[in-house]
């Protein structure tokens, strides 16, 4: 008879021993979070994907993640025309032209094609700004496509690729996003795939003064130097090439004008070489592009009012506060067409 009550009591402590785990956990995450506290979200494909289905603006914005610094961009032209000229933005994060390429035909297209009662939903969109750098030409197969599982797939995505091909690797990256998506507070859920928690475990044992971290910084901006210059082996293969000619049929097909923005880069990584290699090439491939294709092309590579401290730690991306200095720039001295009212009387 005393079965019962020794099994009641087995799982009285086993919920007890879980209780006590979950508390201690909870108060690690809380505590890792004041020494390393959860970035910002930031935007992504679905956000921008939402911003185009609730509007019919003129332009849409679509791109690799520097499509983010055009957020301020979208305010100053409701500001300046009055709210006449709107934009929607789809950033890709770590994309290249196949992955926009594959965005816009999955996730983009059917809001620009939507009708209702014959008539297009969004006739107004006439302008498509093309958010690039030298690294949208780069080898799918050197840097991986994770990022469409990762931050474009919806479900219906996912499930079908499972059905074809079960669990794999790739895959498995819609299944890790969205479980992080689940608990958006949580340092130790959000850290995994990154080092920012050991990064500032470590530095809170031993402290970096300002002169280590200024060699730190010097010996990450030989490596980018070095980087870049290497990537002249992979960023030009053929596929990509062909995505962007997708790219611009489809728009072109939809009386839609496509424009081609090369972001500028921060001036510390770019070498003599890199300029005289990668980004010449590059350059000269999407001027020649735009005299055969009829299209604009805006280069921004060089010259942009942006110093050192405007980039982000990655070299790459421009920080908060410099994004609206970008904008401002941008849209005065490469952009003002932006400011036009659109011709026409929208697409049919």
């Amino acid at each position: 008879m005393a079965e019962p009550a020794q099994e009641k009591s087995g799982w009285t402590t086993l919920a007890l021993v879980g209780a006590s785990a979950l508390i201690t956990l909870v108060a690690a995450d809380l505590a890792l979070s004041t020494i390393s506290p959860v970035p910002p979200a930031i935007m992504e494909v679905d956000d921008g994907v939402q911003m185009l289905r609730e509007a019919d603006p003129q332009t849409l914005v679509l791109g690799s993640s520097h499509t983010r610094s055009f957020v301020p961009m979208r305010q100053l032209l409701l500001d300046r025309t009055g709210g006449a000229n709107t934009m929607a933005l789809v950033p890709i994060e770590w994309g290249i032209f196949s992955s926009y390429l594959w965005v816009t035909q999955n996730r983009i297209a059917t809001l620009i094609d939507e009708r209702r009662d014959g008539a297009l939903v969004r006739p107004s969109l006439k302008r498509v700004l093309l958010i690039t750098t030298f690294y949208d030409m780069c080898d799918v197969q050197h840097i991986g496509n994770v990022n469409l599982p990762a931050r474009a797939w919806e479900l219906s995505h996912f499930t079908a690729d499972l059905r074809a091909k079960g669990l794999t690797e790739f895959n498995r990256n819609y299944l890790q996003t969205h479980w992080k998506s689940v608990f958006p507070g949580s340092v130790l859920i959000q850290n995994r795939g990154h080092e920012r928690v050991a990064d500032a475990l470590r530095e809170l044992a031993r402290p970096i003064d300002e002169e280590r971290r200024r060699e730190i910084r010097a010996e990450k901006v030989v490596w980018a130097i070095g980087n870049m210059e290497r990537q002249n082996e992979t960023c030009w293969p053929a596929l990509e090439r062909e995505a962007l000619d997708d790219l611009l049929d489809f728009f072109i097909s939809r009386q839609i004008e496509p424009t081609i923005v090369l972001f500028p880069l921060l001036p510390d990584i770019v070498s003599d070489k890199s300029r005289a290699t990668v980004l010449a090439r590059y350059a000269e491939y999407a001027a020649e592009l735009g005299r055969r294709r009829g299209i604009r092309v805006v280069d921004m590579t060089y010259g942009a009012p942006l110093e050192a401290k405007d980039f982000q730690d990655d070299f790459d991306h421009l920080t908060a506060e410099a994004n609206p200095n970008f904008a401002r720039w941008a849209l005065d001295a490469h952009l003002p067409f932006l400011l036009e009212p659109v011709t026409g009387e929208g697409r049919r």
